[in-house]
């Protein structure tokens, strides 16, 4: 999230109103807090927050560890846990199920 956050330094954030926010960006992209989904999709599709979600989160006074998929978090944990790589999104596979 650091790399995300140095990324997004530049970018001014907009209040919409209701969890939403709009990021001046090129391109401008819309973030909803509430259902945790930014119009670069790149949240959805990783689980956590991308740059624009992490400017959004910082200027808000948000914590981002609460805005991370559950299920990343616990995956990464299990992998610590039995002493497997948690960026290897196939850990418990490898470990628990071959």
């Amino acid at each position: 999230m650091r790399a995300s956050f140095n990324e997004s330094r530049t970018w001014v954030v907009s209040a919409a109103g209701d969890g939403v926010y709009e990021v001046h960006s090129f391109p401008n992209v819309t973030v909803d807090i509430i259902r945790h989904i930014c119009s670069c999709q790149k949240w959805q599709l990783n689980g956590f927050p991308c740059a624009h979600t992490v400017i959004v989160l910082s200027s808000s006074g948000k914590d981002m560890t609460e805005y991370v998929d559950p299920l990343l978090l616990y995956t990464n944990i299990l992998c610590l846990l039995l002493h497997l790589d948690p960026p290897n999104t196939n850990c418990m596979d490898a470990r628990v199920f071959g």
